[in-house]
């Protein structure tokens, strides 16, 4: 084995990730910005981005001037959004949400459909057939899955999932035999914050949380622009910190969890006094509250009260720019965003307000997080010899 070789190869891995890194990240640039930023020679520059022209990743720009005293014409580098593609699938308890990406983030061909989640590895097996009919019609680059719950994002194995009812379920590897590709899986809040960070309010800032409120509640955290999973994979478990000892058993099996106070599933129970439709059902709610029910707007406020003392603890923890929300029971409104900012601030210790955004990703937050994740071994990651 020529080890000369292979590190000459890695090396030059290496350097075509960062000069497509920084292509994609400023948009624009020539190569002598390149070279003079990443400290690569022009000639290196120079062979990587003939390359990468070539290959059709990378387009020429009108030229122009520079200004840095030389008089040359200098030729602008953009990423060429339509010379690949990525899958972003977005697997929810009984609905899974696909759709492909181009390199810039444009979403198109999402599709729904509903599955029993009762039976995991036969969704598997309809993902699979869905997903070599969309690799058929693109250049596709690699696919992301978010999914809720514990993920092992090395193995692409899904440990554990309350609100799925799985366990110990392979993903990647079943899906990357058959259609052979990258694939990557993550737990879905995670990935939503990954997606926020690429095309959403996150994307000026390296320090933040996005906290998700929907059938349970999650949070993804970026720091230094990284998503931090812990130790064990099981950071941003927002939903199952306890609030309250003496509150209602989770579906994880422990007392008190937030999901049990705040979640759209524990909030549709209390206003219904029976488990409901969590989107209908909270559509429903926002009605009620636009009408003035008292019933809603007492249990709404409560919500947001255990949802501020939950996200205070992950503020003062880690001390994010800021805190962006999502999710159907963002949904609410004032009746919530009040006291839940209510709630946070009077438990901070660092400071007295926090930056709080709601998210204008919508309900595609979960495509777009997916496709971030695959967008990321593309741009970033990329290590075949």
């Amino acid at each position: 084995m020529n080890l000369r070789g292979v590190n000459h190869q890695l090396v030059k891995i290496q350097n075509r990730n960062l000069i497509l890194k920084l292509i994609y990240e400023r948009g624009s640039i020539s190569r002598q910005e390149i070279s003079r930023i990443i400290g690569l020679t022009p000639a290196t520059v120079t062979n990587i981005t003939g390359e990468l022209l070539n290959e059709g990743f990378i387009t020429e720009l009108p030229s122009f001037e520079e200004q840095h005293g030389s008089g040359r014409k200098a030729i602008p580098l953009a990423i060429n959004p339509s010379s690949g593609y990525v899958i972003g699938v977005d697997i929810g308890p009984r609905i899974v949400r696909i759709g492909t990406s181009d390199l810039l983030g444009h979403l198109s061909n999402i599709e729904t459909f509903q599955y029993d989640n009762q039976l995991g590895e036969n969704l598997l097996e309809i993902l699979i057939e869905r997903l070599k009919f969309l690799k058929e019609d693109h250049n596709i680059l690699g696919i992301g899955i978010g999914i809720p719950g514990l993920v092992d994002s090395i193995s692409g194995e899904l440990k554990f999932s309350p609100n799925l009812g799985w366990k110990n379920l392979k993903i990647a590897k079943p899906i990357s035999d058959v259609l052979g590709l990258p694939v990557i899986v993550e737990n879905n809040v995670k990935a939503m914050a990954l997606g926020e960070k690429w095309f959403g309010k996150g994307k000026k800032s390296n320090n933040f949380v996005l906290v998700y409120v929907s059938l349970g509640i999650g949070a993804g955290i970026i720091i230094d622009g990284k998503i931090y999973r812990g130790a064990h994979n099981g950071a941003g478990e927002l939903g199952h910190t306890v609030v309250s000892e003496d509150g209602e058993v989770c579906n994880c099996g422990k007392r008190g969890c937030l999901e049990t106070f705040a979640s759209a599933r524990a909030i549709v129970k209390r206003f219904k006094g029976v488990p409901g439709d969590e989107d209908s059902d909270i559509s429903e709610i926002r009605v009620a509250l636009e009408k003035g029910d008292t019933k809603a707007l007492e249990i709404v406020e409560k919500a947001g009260h255990y949802l501020g003392a939950g996200i205070s603890n992950l503020v003062n923890m880690f001390d994010p720019e800021m805190i962006i929300l999502s999710g159907r029971v963002v949904r609410l409104g004032k009746a919530l965003l009040e006291p839940m900012r209510k709630s946070l601030e009077s438990r901070l210790f660092s400071t007295d307000k926090v930056k709080i955004e709601i998210s204008e990703l919508g309900k595609e937050i979960g495509l777009y997080g997916a496709s971030a994740l695959a967008l990321q071994k593309f741009f970033y990651e990329k290590e075949e010899l």
